[in-house]
């Protein structure tokens, strides 16, 4: 299958564009500004004429792509699933989904970056929305878009049957959700809980800037759902939104010529998003400063696993264990103690508790590490409280508000709350605690009960990359198990704003304290 990887997504891409075409010409979702026969075919030709440039660039820049790297990264044994043993269907798996990450992480890049934006407005000037929309890139990002695909498939050391089964459902689906298609309204809401359907998509290509930048994902749309980036419906509605861009309004100008000039000569308007900028704002994505240092996180610690993994020979198998001996009972005695000492003077916890999986396993180390974080917690606290109050006050003026007023409304399960997001810092948190009314023995209790899933995923994935590093037993399993938590953990923290956020805002507002007379 692999040597006729060619003729494979060839023969898919027309048939599923002519079985697209046919549908659009039975069942249109919204009248055609292009309506007429020979407007339409000129359209149809310049689409499908940039992607046939594409394709021609592609083919001289790139002295291999994607589907030959794989076969190339796994004939080397280079790339992390040519390090770690796992089943082939899972990597597969991880691999697809991985890749389709990239590709809305990418989709987002080009919408937020002004430079990129240039090169992604080619797309987006369509006046109309139809399958052939779905292949109307310019070729300078389809170039960068496979160097970035490269990069992670030789990373990944990704099948090569995953990397072709990806593509071909890539460009599948770029010509689906694009299709000017009109599907029941339940069969959609069903579908876009898994893919993105066409009318998903139609609300990227509003005109409207806070539209035009949502709802970026061509394949699955859990990511937009993930980073909050979901629109479910255009304010105008699908059939009275507009489609393009506002600077681009005459259709006589959009010539392939013009087209492949566009990014040099045109000026970018008002529809780059900046992530950070519009986090709270409607014109803009989501995909905020620390969702994108979580994710990063995430792939660092996966790639010390790889690594580990990759040049574990070259630990003495052991070392750990015999260091630690040389201390008896008294290990944890000084882990606990040294944690408590680091995190006091802003030591990040997360490295901590890494530390103590890494040296104690699964079961000692998350007993440890939440012993240690207890103590640290509640001295921090304390310090707060009886020692530091003004030095803290001072340096955490713009926490303080909202933590009084968490403290106030819902004492000791807000520090519960809290503690359930291991993305707040650590030290900051404790300190400021110390400020509130919270007595002591809630506070800790809240505090130790609430740090336990963080606790057990964190020390557990110290744990496999000990493992990886020893090349103990089962290393691919408790790799994935690692990570596979530690995306759960992130879940969870989501879930908990989300719900937090929702109860707080159907709350009903405080009654007016009565003055006295």
């Amino acid at each position: 299958m692999l040597a006729q990887e060619g003729a494979i997504r060839f023969a898919v891409f027309i048939g599923v564009l002519a079985a697209m075409l046919g549908w659009e010409a039975l069942a249109p979702r919204r009248p055609l500004l292009a309506s007429a026969p020979l407007a339409r075919l000129y359209r149809y030709g310049r689409n499908i004429g940039l992607a046939a440039i594409g394709t021609v660039v592609l083919r001289f820049a790139f002295p291999v792509l994607a589907v030959a790297l794989a076969e190339r990264m796994a004939t080397q044994g280079f790339g992390l699933f040519n390090v770690i043993d796992l089943p082939p269907w899972l990597e597969a798996a991880i691999a697809f989904i991985v890749l389709d990450a990239v590709i809305y992480a990418q989709h987002v890049l080009f919408h937020s970056v002004p430079a990129l934006w240039r090169f992604h407005m080619v797309h987006h000037a369509d006046l109309d929305f139809d399958t052939t929309t779905g292949v109307r890139f310019h070729p300078v990002e389809i170039a960068l878009s496979m160097g970035l695909k490269l990069g992670v498939v030789a990373a990944l050391g990704a099948p090569a049957v995953a990397v072709l089964l990806f593509e071909i459902a890539l460009n599948a689906t770029s010509l689906f959700n694009h299709g000017n298609v009109r599907l029941p309204l339940g069969l959609d809401r069903v579908l876009r809980l898994l893919i993105v359907t066409p009318d998903m998509h139609r609300v990227h290509h509003s005109v409207v800037a806070r539209e035009t930048n949502r709802n970026y994902g061509f394949n699955l749309s859990v990511w937009d759902r993930l980073f909050r980036s979901y629109r479910a419906q255009p304010a105008a509605g699908h059939d009275g939104m507009t489609i393009g861009l506002s600077q681009f309004r005459t259709p006589g100008k959009l010539t392939l010529p013009w087209l492949l000039a566009l990014p040099f000569i045109a000026g970018t308007r008002l529809y780059p998003a900046v992530p950070r900028a519009h986090l709270d704002g409607d014109n803009g994505t989501l995909l905020g400063t620390r969702t994108l240092g979580r994710l990063l996180v995430i792939a660092v610690i996966a790639a010390g696993m790889g690594l580990a993994a990759r040049y574990r020979g070259a630990i003495e198998v052991g070392a750990i264990e015999t260091w630690l001996a040389g201390f008896g009972a008294l290990a944890p005695v000084l882990f606990i103690v040294a944690y408590t000492l680091g995190v006091t003077v802003f030591v990040p916890a997360t490295l901590l508790t890494l530390a103590g999986g890494m040296l104690f396993g699964p079961i000692w180390g998350t007993v440890y590490n939440l012993a240690a974080a207890t103590i640290s917690a509640t001295l921090m606290m304390l310090i707060a409280r009886y020692v530091a109050g003004d030095i803290v006050a001072t340096r955490t003026g713009r926490w303080m508000r909202a933590i009084m007023a968490g403290v106030n409304e819902e004492g000791w399960r807000f520090v519960f709350l809290m503690r359930l997001i291991p993305g707040i810092p650590f030290a900051v948190l404790n300190y400021a605690l110390g400020l509130t009314r919270i007595r002591l023995v809630p506070y800790a209790l809240a505090t130790m009960v609430g740090m336990i899933p963080a606790a057990i995923v964190i020390n557990y994935v110290g744990y496999a990359g000990r493992e990886a590093a020893l090349g103990g037993e089962a290393v691919a399993e408790k790799a994935m198990i690692g990570l596979g938590a530690l995306a759960a953990l992130a879940l969870v923290t989501r879930l908990v704003i989300r719900l937090r956020r929702r109860r707080r805002a159907s709350a009903p507002p405080a009654a007016p304290r009565e003055t006295p007379k």
